[in-house]
């Protein structure tokens, strides 16, 4: 009798907490969802503050952009659907010589991602360049 008792207190108690708590977890389920959705446009809009006015005029019109390393060297990313090999190395003449690919290893916005290849590039380019596969 007391054991029953006991049992329906605590089936009481879990049913009101469940009750309680089910509003607290659809917010945040819905405020995540909704984060999800903007996440790419403030994505964008960081990559376009950290971008020069001709980086971003190429970035607008074509979908790249040149980064120039600290050696000299000049880089073009390309945002395109996939993440990979959109570094290229170019020559004195503007011309891809190399291919790299280096990426993030989480899931995040492709604007996120440009923006910390063209950091790595401009601050770490020796380490960028270690990481990387080349084809």
């Amino acid at each position: 009798m007391l054991w029953r008792l006991i049992k329906t207190k605590v089936q009481d108690y879990v049913a009101r907490w469940r009750a309680r708590g089910a509003p607290q977890q659809q917010r945040y389920r819905r405020d995540t969802d909704a984060g999800r959705r903007v996440a790419p446009d403030r994505a964008e809009r960081l990559l376009l503050e950290y971008l020069t006015p001709e980086q971003r005029r190429t970035y607008w019109n074509y979908g790249w952009f040149v980064v120039r390393a600290p050696s000299g060297r000049r880089y073009s990313i390309w945002n395109k659907d996939a993440r990979y090999c959109n570094v290229c190395e170019l020559n004195s003449n503007g011309q891809a010589i190399s291919r790299l690919c280096a990426h993030a290893a989480i899931h995040v916005p492709m604007a996120d991602h440009l923006l910390t290849q063209k950091l790595m590039l401009e601050h770490h380019e020796v380490e960028f360049r270690h990481i990387a596969n080349r084809t």
